[in-house]
């Protein structure tokens, strides 16, 4: 009988110690869960591995080119506004491109993901800042306060990046035909096959990774100008 209530006590004491492991494992794994969740997106290194895309040319079209057309670098960048790599692309790129003055030309084309509840709008409201000529300062700024993406920050944003009539723009925000070149940008994406945001093309060549930190960037420029097209 004694050695009875020594065994249950026994498997009563070990099921505990079984049940907070398990609970400790849990949590353990509901914490690595919420770090990969909460953590950065990783900074990509540049590589070697581009793919040429033969009618990169003509995908310009669906897009809004800032520089000239006959810059020796052309980077086209297929990007939305709600994602965290695009933002980290987007300023790798803001840093380079005052040392590269008129050589490069950058051809920004939206392709807004559908689980991003604001990355469509975000793309429309940058669109009616281009109708009044200030696209790229009104990108940069959409990037900078991506966290508060919303109607309360387009409105503001009007005002701030040197547009010239901030009634027309809150009316180009309630037409059908400003989300043209949105759709126009989402048929690139298709066309070449894009897998993820951002997504670059430099001279043609297909980034296998976005080429994040000026160094990294620096380098697919020059492998891309000293690369032969296939």
């Amino acid at each position: 009988m004694i050695q009875s209530l020594q065994s249950r006590r026994g498997r009563s004491i070990l099921d505990t110690i079984v049940n907070i492991a398990l609970v400790g494992a849990i949590l353990v794994a509901c914490a690595a869960i919420v770090r990969r969740e909460l953590r950065p997106a990783p900074i990509a290194k540049s590589s070697s591995s581009a793919k040429y895309v033969a009618e990169w040319k003509s995908h310009r079209a669906g897009g809004i080119t800032i520089g000239k057309l006959d810059a020796p670098i052309q980077i086209v960048e297929l990007a939305d506004f709600e994602c965290p790599a695009c933002r980290l692309f987007h300023n790798t790129l803001g840093e380079l491109r005052p040392s590269l003055r008129d050589s490069i030309t950058v051809t920004f084309v939206h392709f807004p993901l559908p689980y991003h509840s604001q990355a469509l709008r975000a793309a429309t409201a940058a669109e009616c800042a281009a109708e009044q000529g200030r696209f790229a300062e009104y990108a940069d700024s959409l990037f900078a306060n991506q966290s508060a993406l919303g109607n309360t920050l387009y409105t503001k944003l009007s005002l701030t990046t040197g547009l010239s009539d901030p009634p027309a723009f809150k009316r180009c925000l309630a037409r059908p035909d400003t989300a043209a070149r949105i759709r126009a940008g989402i048929a690139v994406g298709a066309a070449i096959g894009l897998e993820a945001t951002p997504t670059i093309l430099i001279n043609g060549w297909r980034q296998r990774m976005p080429p994040n930190g000026s160094g990294n960037l620096d380098s697919a420029i020059r492998l891309a100008l000293s690369a032969t097209p296939p």
